[in-house]
């Protein structure tokens, strides 16, 4: 039998060990609310798995970060103006944490 592999929570690992600049607060966000989770933790799941397709050059890697990239900001838009899910301190992390994405993806031509 085949381990199974969740690719979201490799990348949230990606993440954390790596662009780990909020502190413990990260693993709280990626504990909780798994069934709604707040803009940071869509977030951190998109810059990990852009971190890890710019490591392994990998284009599909890179367009799923971008669908997570795209979901985390409707998500933080909604945050934003309908006052919905997250509060403010997840709001304002998750728009710091895609600040990272813009800059992960900013140089990569290739993927």
């Amino acid at each position: 039998m085949k381990p199974t592999f969740n690719v979201e929570e490799l990348a949230q690992k990606v993440f954390s060990d790596n662009f780990g600049i909020l502190g413990d607060g990260c693993k709280h966000w990626m504990e909780s609310g798994a069934e709604h989770p707040s803009s940071a933790t869509i977030s951190m799941t998109s810059v990990g798995l852009a971190a890890l397709a710019v490591v392994h050059k990998d284009p599909n890697m890179m367009d799923l970060a971008r669908r997570k990239y795209t979901f985390a900001l409707s998500v933080l838009n909604n945050a934003i103006i309908g006052h919905l899910g997250s509060g403010i301190e997840q709001s304002i992390a998750g728009s710091f944490i895609l600040s990272i994405f813009e800059v992960l993806c900013s140089d990569i031509w290739l993927l």
